[in-house]
């Protein structure tokens, strides 16, 4: 999984140049020897760098010293794996990144996370409204229901904020200065040890789907919660929903809490009941609107088909692989 090191901080910040240098080199170094697929780093001074190899922070000391937020993102490739999939992602409005594997949104050779920004600002410019609510529309239009793991950060360039959010697969960590006056994110939980480098600071506590508002302008830093996504749905209970009988299985048992249970325990313990509709291949059961490649269709047609019984297998010899 891709790393996020952040680092915010006000006018009143006691945090100088060099310390923040510091503590920027250990923690990203320390991200990157996992994640070396490439590093990117913007700062809100108005520069974004990207490499496939680590970023030599020492040659940036004027960048850092002039802003106030500072974005970088250790990479693991799973899709997209040239260098202009290296994150930031931007535009003249936004800075994005993104830790998670979004399967459904690889396409060919672009990677999930730029498909994912594309959508994002796409949304962003047929929306509505205030600045701020136009984001929120935008967020909520492009992550609710989204499966998969995603940790985001999105930066406002016109009004220097940060939003961000996440679901329940991917880690996070917010420290907050005990005056508010910093703020470190961070996937990794083992860069806390740097932290006394910059000061005195606290854990915050984060909640999956939860829209965060950060604001650093004024004396002191300011989260706030400004919108709730829509969990993802497990299963065939949305006719829209289309994916792979593997992608599908795959994601039911990862789901489950029980290796041992069997499709059909899955099914009927994870696909919420819908309308009752007749089955297209039996005629004969109802199928609590179960969608299976565009068919009404029950679960005993559903695991009498071959693919379905291959994957029943498959997945049997991938928990035998894990004992």
């Amino acid at each position: 999984m891709c790393h996020l090191n952040i680092t915010i901080k006000t006018d009143q910040s006691k945090v100088t140049t060099y310390p923040e240098y510091a503590f920027l080199a250990a923690v990203t170094n320390q991200s990157f020897q996992h994640n070396n697929h490439g590093e990117g780093v913007y700062f809100d001074a108005g520069k974004c760098i990207k490499s496939y190899d680590k970023i030599n922070y020492s040659r940036l000391i004027r960048y850092i010293a002039k802003s106030k937020c500072i974005i970088t993102h250790q990479r693991y490739a799973t899709s997209g794996f040239e260098k202009r999939f290296v994150h930031p992602y931007e535009d003249k409005d936004f800075v994005f990144v993104h830790n998670g594997v979004i399967s459904e949104l690889a396409q060919d050779e672009l990677s999930d996370s730029f498909v994912l920004f594309k959508r994002l600002t796409n949304a962003f410019s047929n929306c509505s409204g205030t600045r701020h609510a136009r984001i929120i529309k935008a967020i909520k239009k492009t992550f609710n229901k989204l499966s998969g793991s995603w940790s985001v950060a999105i930066f406002d360039k016109v009004k220097k904020e940060l939003y961000y959010l996440k679901n329940s697969s991917p880690t996070i960590n917010f420290y907050l200065g005990v005056k508010k006056t910093e703020l470190y994110i961070t996937t990794s939980h083992n860069n806390y040890e740097f932290l006394p480098i910059i000061g005195e600071l606290e854990e915050y506590p984060v909640n999956p789907y939860i829209i965060y508002r950060i604001n650093y302008e004024g004396s002191t830093i300011s989260i706030k919660e400004c919108g709730k996504i829509k969990e993802e749905e497990y299963g065939w209970t949305d006719p829209s929903y289309n994916t792979s009988n593997r992608k599908l299985i795959y994601d039911l048992a990862n789901y489950s809490k029980e290796p041992h249970e069997s499709i059909r325990e899955l099914l009927d313990k994870y696909v919420s009941p819908g309308k009752k509709e007749r089955c297209e291949l039996c005629q004969n059961k109802t199928t609590n609107n179960l969608i299976y490649s565009g068919q009404q269709i029950c679960t005993d047609c559903l695991e009498e088909d071959p693919l379905i019984l291959d994957e029943e297998k498959a997945l049997e010899d991938s928990r035998r692989s894990y004992v």
